[in-house]
């Protein structure tokens, strides 16, 4: 399907109209997994009882992996979960975002990263972005002590933007990237993302 027309939705007005922004349905199945072996059970089924009906979209039954998914319940359960079992704050979606793209990478993709430039794991990143969301291309440029990714995205969630950035700093920490770290996550005016990631030469 084509992505959805570019909508900037404020976080209060998220729940009444919704972004346009989706995810492939494999990205909710990986952050329930992710939560659950990360905090338990009894904190995921927790999660689940406030999400009401959205929770069957992060059940693998239930939806084809590739399907897409409008991003909202994805929002909130990052919210929830990080109110729940960690401070409360957005910053602790990075975490999450981590931990979720590491049910993505498999032993053998884990076995290619460990020989990848982080370079080229960026390069690569921005090259699938899209089979992930609805929303971009994703944007790198490099310098001397990093690089930056920038994506207009009509976001301006928080935990989503955290998380994101979590995601992608999973892949910089199986590459040969010595020490990544992401560095800033921020909202560059209206719709568009950006984050810098660092590591050492």
């Amino acid at each position: 399907p084509m992505p959805a027309p570019f909508r900037f939705c404020d976080d209060a007005d998220m729940a009444e109209q919704p972004c346009g922004v989706s995810y492939r349905a494999f990205v909710f199945h990986n952050l329930r997994e992710a939560a659950t072996r990360r905090y338990g059970a009894e904190v995921w089924s927790r999660v689940e009882a406030r999400l009401g009906s959205d929770a069957a979209l992060f059940l693998p039954k239930t939806r084809l992996p590739v399907a897409w998914l409008p991003v909202e319940p994805h929002a909130r359960a990052l919210a929830l979960l990080a109110s729940m079992a960690a401070s409360g704050k957005p910053t602790d979606a990075v975490e999450l975002g981590r931990l979720r793209a590491a049910v993505d990478i498999n032993s053998f993709f884990r076995y290619v990263l460990a020989f990848a430039s982080p370079d080229l794991v960026l390069t690569l990143g921005a090259s699938i972005w899209t089979q992930y969301t609805t929303h971009g291309p994703l944007r790198i440029e490099r310098v001397p002590t990093g690089a930056h990714a920038r994506v207009a995205m009509p976001l301006s969630d928080l935990f989503l933007l955290h998380d994101l950035g979590g995601a992608m700093l999973a892949f910089l920490e199986h590459s040969k990237a010595k020490r990544p770290s992401l560095v800033a996550c921020d909202l560059e005016g209206q719709g568009q993302l950006h984050w810098e990631f660092a590591w050492q030469s």
